[in-house]
């Protein structure tokens, strides 16, 4: 925001046929004279005709009570004593104007921001892979949407890469982890929706995988999400718990990036289990093992949050979520 205050520095004269003068454009007028120039080149560069400029030279004179031009028959015009006086006088108050004008332009520029809703004509939302919010957020022109690990995803929102984080985690304890983090950033967690997690297999099950420790069987090829993934925490923390070791896991290395990925793997027969999601297992019609309810965050701060496209995003990616199977839209407050 660029504020430029401008003065007008006017001179009235009084009695009946009141009248007044532009002190500045004759200002200009005597400093074109002084410079050896016309009057007539003066009214051109300040856009005025000759009459108008010649009429408010004498209104001024009148009022001061002096000529500022003295006509010589064959040399033009050249300053008065007066008129260099005056000159003097009205150069050295617009320097002391200025320097005042741009301080009182700046803190007008402030104190305007402060109010003025500086909201980016885009949106930077770096999320966590999840179908919903790709089907939501397809055509719309105010978020740029990047798919990342949902650690990747809040990292970019803490370092001011992005202003919107899109994150899952597997338990009560990460969830507080980040939750001092992003408050120390003046950031909040805002619960969106309620997704089941699972283990997504062959149709029909032909390896009969019922459980988290049936990874480790040996005929059971496994394929895994990228590190940092949201979906990999939760993997890690339930293998813990369990007491499955990862290298008893046959294709724990092998990783990809989205759950459609390990899915689209499944189907083509070069794995046979994959953590990932409900919704998922049914669109390729995969057969699915639940292990985990969780609920699906929208990190960001509540300027954001309350601006009205941010709200309408939402609310349409909430009422996608409460019909699709897998998925609920989450009800409860934002975690601070």
């Amino acid at each position: 925001m660029n504020i430029v205050i401008k003065p007008a520095l006017m001179l009235e004269s009084g009695g009946k046929n009141r009248s007044s003068a532009d002190l500045s454009a004759i200002a200009i007028l005597l400093r074109e004279v002084q410079r050896g120039k016309t009057i007539q080149s003066a009214a051109e560069a300040l856009e005025v005709s000759y009459r108008t400029l010649w009429n408010q030279i004498k209104v001024a004179e009148e009022a001061l009570g002096t000529p500022l031009l003295l006509s010589t028959k064959g040399h033009g015009s050249t300053l008065s004593p007066a008129a260099e006086s005056f000159l003097n006088s009205v150069t050295q108050m617009e320097r002391r104007f200025d320097q005042v004008s741009q301080d009182e332009a700046s803190r007008l520029s402030r104190e305007l921001a402060s109010w003025i809703d500086p909201r980016p004509v885009r949106w930077v939302c770096c999320s966590s892979s999840d179908p919903l919010i790709e089907q939501v957020i397809d055509g719309l022109t105010h978020i740029d949407y990047q798919t990342m690990g949902s650690g990747q995803a809040l990292e970019r929102l803490l370092s001011g890469d992005a202003d919107i984080a899109g994150f899952h985690l597997p338990d009560q304890d990460s969830l507080l982890q980040v939750q001092a983090h992003l408050k120390k950033a003046g950031m909040v967690a805002y619960p969106v929706m309620r997704r089941t997690q699972g283990l997504m297999v062959a149709a029909g099950n032909p390896l009969r995988i019922k459980k988290l420790g049936d990874l480790a069987r040996p005929e059971v090829c496994f394929i895994n999400r990228q590190k940092g993934a949201g979906t990999r925490l939760l993997l890690d923390t339930l293998i813990e718990k369990e007491g499955i070791g990862s290298d008893r896991i046959r294709g724990y290395r092998h990783e990809e990036f989205t759950h459609t990925a390990v899915a689209t793997a499944i189907v083509a027969g070069t794995a046979d289990a994959a953590l990932g999601l409900k919704y998922i297992a049914a669109q390729f019609r995969l057969g699915f093992v639940l292990l985990e309810e969780e609920t699906f965050y929208l990190a960001m701060s509540p300027k954001t949050h309350a601006s009205k496209p941010i709200q309408k995003f939402i609310q349409s990616l909430q009422a996608l979520a409460a019909k699709q199977v897998g998925y609920q839209a989450a009800t409860a407050r934002p975690r601070k």
